[in-house]
């Protein structure tokens, strides 16, 4: 059994779970679109200082097909992020929360 494969899951579960329940007094506080931009800027960030530490690692072509795919896939995968905090914003946690996370039986 690979302990450390679990140990990694139930930090991510606390991650997942701790940030999310933040999230809805930061909305509350700076509104939707001010979180969701922030947010965005600093994942970013951070994506953009571990390409260019490890840049030399990566074999990355770009091609206008690639790009493409890219947006459309990235627009479908930010929806959902901007659903939830749209109902975290207007209900309640405690109803929002395990509803979003039961995505993986749909999936």
């Amino acid at each position: 059994m690979n302990l450390l494969g679990i140990f990694f899951g139930i930090l991510s579960m606390i991650g997942y779970g701790v940030s999310d329940a933040f999230v809805k007094f930061t909305i509350k506080k700076v509104g939707k679109y001010s979180f969701f931009l922030f947010r965005n800027m600093f994942i970013t960030l951070v994506y953009l200082i571990i390409f260019f530490i490890f840049k030399n690692q990566f074999n990355i072509m770009f091609n206008l097909k690639g790009v493409l795919i890219t947006l459309v896939v990235s627009l479908i995968g930010i929806a959902p992020v901007f659903f939830f905090y749209r109902g975290l914003e207007l209900g309640k946690i405690n109803v929002i929360f395990p509803l979003a996370k039961t995505a993986p039986i749909i999936t």
